[in-house]
C-alpha cells in the first residue's frame, strides 16, 4: 500500500510553540508521522524539510500566500506551483 503524503507543509510558530511540538525548538526541527519539519526564517516556522529550500527561495509571505490560495492542492503540486515563482 503507498505511503500517503503528508498535507502539512507548515506550522507558524505561535501555532507550535505552546504543544508537545516544541521540543522541535531544542532540537532544530522533529519527526512527525515519518515526515521531517525544520525551523526556518526569524518568525520560526516550522516547515517540511522538502520544503525549506522553497521557502528560503521564495521569502516567507510570499510562501504563505501560495499555501493560502491553494489550500487544497497536494504537496507535490505545491511544489509545481513554486518553480514557476521568482523571488
Amino acid at each position: 500500500m503507498a505511503q500517503k503524503e503528508e498535507k502539512c507543509i507548515l506550522m507558524e510558530f505561535d501555532y507550535w510553540n505552546n504543544t508537545p511540538l516544541s521540543i522541535a525548538e531544542y532540537c532544530g526541527g522533529l519527526s512527525l508521522n515519518h515526515t521531517e519539519y525544520v525551523i526556518v526564517g526569524d518568525e520560526h516556522d516550522l516547515v517540511r524539510r522538502d520544503f525549506a529550500e522553497i521557502y528560503a527561495r521564495v521569502g516567507r509571505a510570499k510562501f504563505l500566500e501560495v499555501i493560502r490560495d491553494n489550500y487544497q492542492a497536494s504537496p507535490t503540486e505545491l511544489k509545481e506551483l513554486f518553480k514557476n515563482i521568482k523571488q
